[in-house]
Formats: structure tokens, sequence, C-alpha cells
């Protein structure tokens, strides 16, 4: 099945377009002279060229220099914008706006110097560079024309280390097999870099803490040698002499509540290899000694620091956490360690009030109130407890709404532990940097009232007697439904690398039970299915669900050096893979004479995230994210909080929440009974160019697909099922633009969003809304 696609241009862009033309053929032609002293000249542009033999890469001499000419330009638009000073010009002015640059002579032959430098750091040591002033005295700028002229690169013709200490020049010596400075490879100042930065973290993994990439230098030789370099690495002078020591560490003393001690101080309690100071006893000793990972009389190594920082930073309990060395005044080769905490503030309550309004014309007030005790036992237990309100009234006429009242009560309690409750916990992690324990209990109420006579077609149809007594009785008789649901879980999670956390799951359990004054609502609830009559599933079933997971996530952002190495690429992935047993109970008296029904099903779900800043200020978001619930026994009967979604500002921006699926499924309005916008199958991506036009401000466009089926999730076919073969043609498309601002602790977002491809569109009874919607969000989409 295929549909045709048509789709006008907004006819209100022309004269939008038109008005920009306008505006940017006025910016360009404005005169900036009139702002510019009489005797000075605007730096307009700047050129270089560069003369090399054809077996020289040009390609990073000229990028070098040109970032040298580009950030001392004053482009005459630039300047014109700086000087708008008055509202409401004066905002944007602020923030594209340029100060004028003018020429002077001295930056010119700077410049010059600057070229040659560059060129010798790149192995061109007798590079050449001049250069030409063009001046346009009508227009009061100048044009600079730079020449930059070089030979061949040299190349590396030996390395040789020359040390003294005899113990550093063995562990130099073994550290020389893995140098990035080959024979025979381009001669590079990075590259050297690079290495003594190497050889220095690796000296400070086997102890020597004050050891720099500073300490060592190269000496460089050219003398009788036609294109080649002589390299000698070896020790600086006149360093100190506790810089080739490897050091051990001695004493390990922990001050909390802000007060620094010397090491001759006696006001000390001592646990194991500790020595605490506390003006109030915070944690207990025990679970402070589990923290610190730095052990008395080893070798210093630099992941001690790390794991001691984000064992304490998990804990939740101090706002301030610093760790120092200092030597020890007998030796030096020992370095006692302070780990000063300052902690934070216990116990604390929030909360929460606003109002809510969607587009299915409800509107009520949200509440929300949250405790927490970051130190319940003593031990950095961190509870929580929030509770949620949200009650939501049908705007419109009660006769046009099926449900016109609805609440949600929530409550939920969750315990953290910054520990395994595990026997012989350090041995199953060693190296672990974070774990904990997490314990969440929680129960909620959902309250619906329903209006019988908008669901009069089903009780006639499914021969629901007792409803359509009331509804004899009464037209407009209501009936209300009450959702209990109730939820345990119990697992762990740890971080063994910065980039990498586990989390495991072990029980998680789900209790959903219906009170309701006759069965005949839950049999409505099950007619308003893909399958019509008792068969189907129905949202409102009593179900006892039990499982366990396992969550992977990567954040290369994390990831040790990531904000040095300049890198432009950085991912996020996450993987899940759940297993469920999910229970179907009859309700009450079974006046509907049902069976008990079991369903088991494995839930595997990833999500793949991929960012490229491909230039400056350009960053080229990608993301996908799939899921299925896949049953290994006849159907897969998957209770709602458990469904995938699509739609909102999230996920595909031009559709409402619930507004597709699942599969060519017309979505219905304002029936929160149904299953409709749920499947138990997810596909979803998109694609995003982001452009930061200053700190301040950021724009984008996008590219959303996507959509959510069924998988043996009925007895009997559905128009929501999912099929190989044609899946594509049911994924739902949008596109569109928006803008976002950063005010540093928020993200505000406003985007447009036109639905492009509508999958069930090919219903000819429900021709689907194609007008653009306008999504407000905080933060990035993903």
């Amino acid at each position: 099945m295929s549909a045709h696609l048509t789709h006008k241009f907004p006819t209100h862009i022309f004269p939008l377009a038109i008005v920009l033309a306008a505006l940017s053929l006025f910016v360009s032609g404005c005169s900036v002279q009139k702002y510019l002293p009489e005797d000075r000249y605007l730096l307009r542009s700047a050129r270089l060229k560069i003369s090399a033999p054809d077996s020289v890469a040009r390609a990073a001499l000229r990028t070098q220099g040109e970032s040298l000419l580009q950030d001392r330009l004053s482009p005459s638009w630039r300047v014109w914008w700086h000087y708008r000073q008055k509202f409401p010009l004066r905002w944007l002015g602020e923030r594209i706006g340029r100060e004028p640059i003018f020429f002077a002579e001295q930056s010119a032959e700077r410049i010059q110097r600057l070229l040659e430098h560059h060129s010798h750091n790149l192995g061109h040591f007798y590079a050449l560079a001049t250069y030409q002033v063009d001046t346009l005295r009508q227009k009061q700028a100048v044009n600079v024309r730079y020449h930059l002229r070089v030979g061949p690169a040299y190349t590396i013709d030996t390395l040789r280390y020359y040390f003294t200490d005899s113990v550093l020049a063995r562990r130099l010596a073994a550290l020389r097999a893995e140098t990035i400075l080959k024979v025979g490879a381009p001669y590079r100042l990075a590259s050297l870099r690079t290495e003594r930065e190497r050889l220095a973290s690796e000296l400070r993994k086997q102890g020597y803490y004050y050891f720099t990439a500073d300490d060592l230098e190269f000496l460089a030789d050219t003398i009788g040698n036609e294109k080649g370099v002589k390299l000698l690495l070896r020790l600086k002078p006149d360093r100190p002499t506790r810089t080739i020591r490897p050091q051990r560490i001695g004493h390990i003393r922990v001050i909390t509540g802000g007060r620094r001690h010397s090491f001759a101080t006696t006001d000390t309690i001592r646990y194991q290899h500790l020595e605490l100071i506390e003006d109030h006893q915070t944690l207990r000793p025990h679970i402070l000694a589990q923290a610190i990972a730095f052990e008395p009389g080893a070798y210093y190594r630099p992941e001690w620091h790390q794991q001691t920082i984000e064992r304490l930073a998990s804990f939740n309990t101090y706002r301030y956490i610093s760790i120092s060395y200092s030597p020890a005044p007998t030796a030096d080769s020992i370095l006692h360690v302070q780990i000063l905490l300052s902690p934070a503030l216990r116990r604390s309550a929030a909360g929460e009030v606003g109002a809510a309004y969607n587009s299915g014309r409800y509107f009520g007030p949200e509440l929300s109130l949250k405790y927490q005790n970051r130190n319940l036992f003593r031990g950095a237990e961190l509870l929580s407890v929030k509770g949620d309100m949200i009650y939501n009234f049908f705007l419109g006429p009660q006769e046009q709404s099926r449900i016109p009242r609805s609440g949600i009560f929530g409550l939920e309690s969750t315990l953290e532990i910054p520990r395994f409750f595990l026997p012989k916990a350090t041995k199953i992690l060693p190296g672990s940097l974070e774990a904990g324990t997490y314990i969440t209990l929680g129960g909620k109420l959902e309250s619906l009232s329903l209006t019988l006579n908008r669901f009069a077609e089903e009780i006639e149809a499914n021969n629901l007697n007792t409803l359509s007594e009331w509804l004899a009785q009464d037209n407009n008789a209501t009936q209300g439904v009450n959702l209990w649901q109730f939820a345990l879980n119990y697992g762990y999670n740890w971080k063994g690398q910065p980039a990498i956390n586990h989390r495991l799951t072990l029980a998680r359990v789900r209790y959903q039970n219906p009170v309701v004054q006759t069965e005949e609502l839950l049999s409505l609830s099950r007619s308003l299915g893909f399958v019509r009559g008792l068969s189907g599933l129905g949202r409102l079933d009593r179900m006892f669900l039990m499982g366990c997971s396992y969550d992977w996530r990567y954040n290369s952002r994390q990831t040790v050096g990531f904000q040095n190495r300049n890198t432009r690429h950085h991912f996020l992935v996450e993987l899940q893979l759940g297993l469920g047993f999910n229970t179907v109970l009859p309700v009450g008296n079974n006046e509907r004479q049902l069976e008990r029904e079991q369903s088991n099903y494995v839930r595997p779900i990833v999500d793949l995230r991929h960012y490229w800043e491909f230039v400056p200020n350009f960053t080229l978001a990608t993301r996908i994210h799939t899921g299925a619930a896949l049953p290994f026994t006849e159907r897969a009967i998957v209770p709602y909080f458990d469904l995938f979604t699509v739609g909102g500002p999230n996920s595909l921006r031009g559709f409402l929440p619930r507004g597709l699926g699942p599969g060519i499924t017309v979505p219905l309005n304002n029936n929160l009974l149904g299953q409709n916008g749920f499947g138990n199958v997810l596909i979803e991506s998109s694609l995003e160019l982001r452009w930061r036009l200053n700190e301040f401000l950021q724009f984008a466009g996008f590219v959303d697909a996507g959509n959510v089926w069924l998988y043996k999730a009925e007895t009997e076919p559905t128009p929501g099922d999912f099929d190989f073969t044609r899946f594509r043609k049911e994924l739902g498309v949008d596109a569109g633009g928006g803008v976002r601002i950063d005010f540093g602790f928020l993200i505000l977002r406003l985007d447009l969003a036109w639905p492009i491809y509508i999958p069930f569109e090919v219903n000819p009874d429900t021709p689907p809304n194609r007008s653009p919607r306008l999504v407000l969000g905080f933060g990035q989409a993903f």
C-alpha cells in the first residue's frame, strides 16, 4: 500500500525571504567610515600564498597560517553591527559585531615572524615569509598579502637518550619501544611535546609524582646532515632532586569540617591506615576507609587520586572535596596525603507547583514534593522520598470527552547505599571507581472518571448489560475507575572506568490492580483494543510482573583526557537487556470467566548517539533508538508502563506524544483507556545540525523518523503489527528547525516541526493534520 504525498509550500515564506534579502543588501552597503579615526585604516582582508616544492604537503601550513590571519580581521559588516547601540539592534550587535581592528606595521611584522616560526615547528627550518600592503583610501581599509616560501621538511635521522641516573634510565629505556618518534618520520615540534608528555605520564604511574614533561628536553642537531635531524633526549639541568625519586605514600590524613592541620598535630583518631580529624563525625570510619584508595608504603599511583575523588563524590555527603600532597620533612621520597572534606547539608526538602495543558484540551495543576536525607545511618546512605499529584480536567463540554477528569497520585521512596551488599564485594570489583546498592519502593493511584454515553457503541457491541442499565437510567451517568500500581526494585550499580556505567536490577516487581464497581468496566477497556471482545489486551487488567535487567552505558566525554585530545567525535551508547515474567490475573468474582494467562518476554533496547563537530561551532548530531519486547510464550503481554511510544519534544517533534502508532493505526483523541500510541516494538532516529552562534544562542535544523508496532501482542492480526517487509513505509517523518537559548544553568529549546510523511494517511476517512507544531523543551532533544 502506498500513498501519494502533496504538500504546498507556505506562501508566507516568500515575503519573509524578500525582507531578509533586502536587509542583507542594506547591511552590506552600509559604510563604517564615519565611525573610524581619519588616520587609521581598517584591516579588511589578509591572504596567504604558499610556495613550496611539489613533495611538500601544504594543508598543515595553510591551516596554521590562515588561523593566524582570520582572527585579526574586521569585516565591514561585523564592524557596522558593533556600532549598533540602540534598541532593538543593540542586543544582536553585542553578539555578532566585532570591534574594528586597524592595520599596524608592527602587527604585520609579527604575523610574518609567526608564519616562519610555525613553519619551523613543522620541520621547514629555513622558511621565509614576506608581506605586501594594498591601501584602499576611498574605503579607508587595507588588504594584506602574505607570501610564505618553504623547502622540503626535515626528517628524524637518529634518536638517543642520555640520563645519568641509572634507575631512571632503565625505566625510560623500557618505555622507548612505544615511542611515537620514528626514524625517517617528518620532524614535528608537536610530536616532541606529545612524546615528553607520554614519558612523564608513564613515569607518574610508576610513582614519580613530581616528574613533569617540562623536566625533559630535546636537543636537535642539523649540522652535517642534509634534511635530517639528530635528536637527543635528556633531563633539564638545575631541576629539583625529588623529580627523579619515586614517591611512596606516607601518612594519610582526612580532615572533615574545613579546617587545615599540619602533620605535627596529635589530636587525631587512628583507624587502620587513616588519621581522622573531624569537627563532628559525619561517616563511620570503616565507611570512609573503603572510599580511600591510597595504600601507605606503596608507590604513588595517579589512578588512586581519581578513584578516591569519584568514590567520595558518589557519597553525596560532601559539598567540597580536596586532595593535596606534601613532602615529608626528613625524606625526599615520602609523600604525605591530606584529604579535606566539607560536609553538605544533611537534610533538604523541595517542592514544585505548576500547571499543565495539552493538545487534548486537558488542563490541571501539578504538585511535587521531595525530601532527602544524605546520610541516613552515617554510612552515606541517600534516602529520597518523592510525592507527585497531577489532576486534569477537560476544558470543553463534558459530553465531548470520554474521560472528563483524571488524576495521578504517586509516592516513591529510594534508598541508595554507596557500596555493595554482597559478600567479598571488594574482590568482585576491586578497582571500581564507584559502587552502590539501590532499593526503590513506590505506589501510584490513577483515577479516571468515565462518561458512559461516550462508550455507548462499545457497550452495546459487547453486551455489557449492567452499564446499559445505568445508561438507560441516566444518560449522563459517569463511573470511576481506580488503578493501583505498586513497584519494588533492588539492584546494584558500579563504574569500573570513568566512561562506563553498569546497572544490574536483580529484582523488578510490579503489581497493578484495578478497583471498579463492576467488571464490565474492565471489559469495556478490553473492547477498546485492536481485537474486539474479551480476547484482546486491556490497559486496566490486573497484572503481576517480575523481572530483572542489565544496563550498560558509555559516554566518551567522560574518558580520561577527553578534553585534551581535541577530538571532534563524541559517542554515547546505552544498551539494556531486560527479562519479564508477566501474569494476567482475574479480578474479583471473575464474572467474565477469564483464565489466568502467563507471558514471558525478553526486552532489549539500544540507544546510539554520535556528535560530530566537523567545523568549529557546527555539530552534526545523530541518534538511533530501537527496542522490542520479544515473547517466548504465545504472546507478549506487556504492561502499558513498559511499552514504547513516540512523539513529543524528545522524540518525533512533528507529532504529539502517542500521536503515532502502532503501525498505520489512526490515533484517537481523549482516549486514556485504549492501546493507541503504544507498542512493544520501537524504531526511531533523528538527524540534527546544530550551529552555535555564540555562548548564548544556538540554531538547529532536524529530521526525525520513527514509529511503534505490535509484535505477537494479540491473538489475531491487527493493523499495528510489525512486518519487516513494509515497516519502512510505516515510519512517520517530520522536519523543522529551532533555536536554543543557553542560560548556563538551563537550555531553553523552541522548535517548529512539520509532519512530512504520516503513515496513517492511507486511511481516507481520517485526513491527517499537517499543521506545523511549536514545541517547547528543555535541554537538547538528545
